[in-house]
C-alpha cells in the first residue's frame, strides 16, 4: 500500500519492517504503490524484492477515490501473479480495505496488520465508511490472524470483529540526528495538515506555556528527522492515532513527548520520556519540562526495544504461529 515517498506513518512503518527483515531468515516480496503509471520491480535487499505499482498519484499524502480504485485493481492482479510465481507461505496485509481485498482469495493465508483508520470506531470518517461497506468485516473474518499496533486499537478491533487481536508496536530506527541538550526551549509537532491533528490547539497550548512551536506539515521524511533534532519537546494534540510514527521518531531523537490521550501514546511514560495529559493540563506540563529539562539519552533508551529488526522478528513469529 503506502511506501515512501507516498503516505505518512504507514509508509514509514512499511519501509522499517522491510529494513528489519533484512537480517532474518525469510524471503519477502513487497507490493507497494508508486507515483507514476508504471511498473517497477527491483531487489530491495539480500532477501527482499520490491514491486511498485504506479497509480498516477497526484498528492503524496492524500488519496482520491480513483487512486484507491486503481491501486485495488492493480494490487489484486499483481498479488495473484506474485503468489503464482513465488508461492509465499503467508501474506501480511497493511493498509485497510483495498489491500485486504487484494490479498484474499489466492489460496494463501493472510494476516492483517491494522494501523488506525482501517478499524471501525477509530474515527468518525472511518465509521461512515464501514457503515456503508459491511463486506469489509467478511474480508477480515477470512484473515488467519489480526495484529494492531497499539492496545487501544486492539480494543477497538476486538469489539468490531469479535476476534482475538495481537499487539505489535510500530518500529522506529535509532535516530541519526539527535537532540543533545537537556534544556527545553523549543517545541515541534509534525503531521499531515488535516483537521484531526488539531494544530490550532497545539499553537494555543504552546502560546499559553510560553514556548515557541514549529508546525511541520507535509514535509518529506528526511526533513522531519533533521528538524526533530533541532527542537526539545514534541507536542501531540491529535484527536486519534493508531501509533504515531512522529511521536516514536521524536522519542528516538531524544525529545520528550507531551500528548493527549489519542490512542497511540503507549510508548510515552511519565517521568521517563514525556507525559500524557488533557489539553487543559498541557501548558503547565510543558512549563514543568521547561523548568526541569529532560535527559535526551534517557528518552532515546525508552524506545530501543522498537528497532526494526526486533519488530520484524515479532511479526515473523506471530505469522508463523498462526500459519
Amino acid at each position: 500500500y503506502e511506501y515512501p515517498p507516498l503516505g505518512g506513518g504507514l509508509g514509514v512503518r512499511t519501509e522499517l519492517l522491510l529494513e528489519g527483515t533484512s537480517g532474518l531468515d525469510v524471503k519477502v516480496h513487497a507490493l507497494v504503490s508508486g507515483r507514476r503509471d508504471s511498473f517497477d520491480e527491483r531487489p530491495w535487499g539480500p532477501s527482499v524484492n520490491l514491486t511498485r505499482l504506479g497509480i498516477r498519484k497526484k498528492d503524496d499524502r492524500h488519496w482520491t477515490a480513483s487512486e484507491l480504485l486503481r491501486w485495488t485493481v492493480k494490487a489484486r492482479l499483481w498479488t495473484g501473479r506474485i503468489v503464482k510465481a513465488y508461492k509465499p507461505d503467508a501474506i501480511l496485509v497493511m493498509g485497510g480495505l483495498p489491500t485486504v481485498f487484494a490479498a484474499c482469495g489466492h489460496g494463501v493465508p493472510y494476516v492483517v496488520a491494522f494501523s488506525g483508520s482501517d478499524v471501525p470506531g477509530f474515527s468518525p470518517r472511518a465509521n461512515r465508511f464501514f457503515r456503508w461497506f459491511p463486506p469489509y468485516r467478511w474480508l477480515i473474518r477470512g484473515a488467519r490472524h489480526l495484529i494492531a499496533n497499539s492496545f487501544h486499537l486492539r480494543t477497538l478491533a476486538e469489539v468490531a470483529f469479535d476476534r482475538r487481536v495481537s499487539v505489535i508496536s510500530s518500529p522506529v530506527r535509532p535516530a541519526f540526528f539527535v537532540r543533545d541538550r537537556t534544556t527545553v526551549t523549543r517545541a515541534i509537532t509534525v503531521g499531515r495538515d488535516v483537521p484531526r491533528k488539531r494544530f490550532d490547539l497545539a499553537r494555543q497550548v504552546c502560546s499559553l506555556a510560553g514556548i515557541p512551536l514549529t508546525v511541520l506539515s507535509d514535509a518529506d521524511h528526511s526533513t522531519v528527522l533533521r528538524e526533530l533534532a533541532k527542537h526539545d519537546l514534541y507536542v501531540c494534540t491529535s484527536e486519534h492515532e493508531g501509533m504515531s510514527m512522529a511521536c516514536l521518531e521524536a522519542l528516538a531523537a531524544g525529545l520528550p513527548v507531551v500528548t493527549v490521550p489519542c490512542g497511540g501514546e503507549e510508548a510515552v511514560r511519565a517521568g521517563t520520556n514525556g507525559a500524557v495529559c488533557s489539553i487543559q493540563e498541557m501548558p503547565s506540563v510543558i512549563r514543568n519540562f521547561m523548568i526541569n529539562g529532560c535527559d535526551p539519552m534517557a528518552v532515546r533508551k525508552s524506545v530501543e526495544g522498537l528497532r526494526p529488526s526486533a519488530i520484524a522478528e515479532k511479526f515473523l513469529k506471530e505469522i508463523l504461529i498462526w500459519h
